[in-house]
């Protein structure tokens, strides 16, 4: 039974703008082969990802009639919130492939 409030779920695909932010407004910095790495930007980073672990788990917990539904979108976010936060560590840590 799907429930007009689930579609709520969907506000978790906000933190791929945010994590993209993140690399753009505190890139690593120095001159090429040597970059310093932003440790602001990381901890953003990091209190991003944290933050999105902790709403996915809380709309798992809160969609109780569907919950496989539930967990199924919230890892298919999970996942393009983490490639975009592996571009985005690239940009803040200044290691590049």
């Amino acid at each position: 039974m799907w429930r007009g409030s689930y579609w709520l779920v969907f506000t978790q695909l906000l933190f791929v703008p945010a994590t993209i932010t993140v690399g753009v407004l505190f890139p690593a910095g120095g001159v090429m082969p040597r970059l310093i790495p932003n440790v602001t930007g990381r901890w953003c980073l990091q209190a991003l990802w944290y933050l999105s672990l902790a709403m996915g788990c809380f709309w798992v917990y809160r969609m109780r009639g569907v919950r496989w539904i539930a967990a199924s979108l919230v890892a298919l976010q999970e996942i393009l919130i983490l490639c975009a936060g592996f571009i985005v560590g690239m940009s803040v840590s200044g290691d590049w492939l």
